[in-house]
């Protein structure tokens, strides 16, 4: 089971950062997740709430600030004092540094009518950046991730689920194109729906399991990964699991 870092290594370090990346790279993790949006003047930034008023010291929505504006303010004092002046990162800073043989799992936040635009923008740094393998591009919205697998038709896409779900069967069948994977909530996570979206030959990956023993379920359940703040703190309480197993 792959141990992804969610919003890299949040438990660490303030989510969504250059810092909290490398630190979940720096920390072993299989994957990392990132979250990107379009600033007023449609850059690519890596951040997941719609405001930075919680994960900065400025306020504000990220669609209302232009890039050079959003960069003036301060993403990591909020969490740390060791963290002072971090600044939000584009999509591209991250693309810059981030390994090949890494899987980088990209969430596309989708509001209003920016759908289309945000798969065209983060279309076109994989593209540029040769990021194309190892790398997973989820959303909630649908939509966005048909138009990014029209404009890269070899990209991994993944359905993300909030609620738990009865209509897996039926979104796999309407959406038309392949699918790579399906992440589900931890609180939905059972042995049936796993072994179902198995059944339709999709990788199943949890989000956000941040405790051991639900860890240690959802390998039994034989998920294919999980997302979770505390990478370092889940791969070794998983490694004596698996240890401990194969003795008895």
């Amino acid at each position: 089971m792959k141990i992804f870092g969610h919003r890299g290594a949040s438990g660490y370090a303030p989510q969504n950062t250059i810092s909290s990346v490398r630190l979940a790279l720096d920390q072993g993790s299989d994957g990392v997740e990132i979250d990107v949006q379009l600033t007023k003047d449609n850059e690519v930034v890596v951040c997941h709430d719609w405001i930075i008023d919680n994960v900065s010291d400025g306020k504000g929505k990220v669609s209302d600030f232009a890039l050079v504006e959003i960069k003036k303010n301060d993403f990591g004092s909020y969490f740390l004092e060791d963290f002072k002046g971090e600044k939000i990162p584009t999509l591209s800073e991250v693309l810059e540094f981030f390994p090949k043989d890494i899987i980088l799992n990209i969430e596309l936040k989708i509001k209003g009518k920016s759908r289309d635009l945000v798969a065209e923008k983060v279309a076109d740094l994989l593209l540029f950046h040769e990021r194309i393998e190892n790398t997973i591009v989820s959303s909630f919205n649908h939509s966005s991730l048909k138009k990014i697998k029209k404009l890269i038709p070899e990209i991994k896409i993944a359905f993300l689920y909030k609620r738990c779900i009865s209509t897996i069967n039926k979104d796999i069948s309407d959406f038309g194109m392949d699918i790579y994977s399906i992440h589900i909530n931890a609180k939905c996570a059972n042995k049936e729906i796993i072994k179902e979206i198995h059944n339709h030959n999709k990788k199943v990956y949890v989000w956000n399991s941040n405790d051991i023993e639900t860890t240690k379920k959802l390998y039994d359940m034989e998920a294919d990964g999980i997302m979770t703040d505390f990478p370092i703190d889940m791969k070794n309480a998983l490694w004596k699991y698996i240890t401990n197993k194969s003795k008895n």
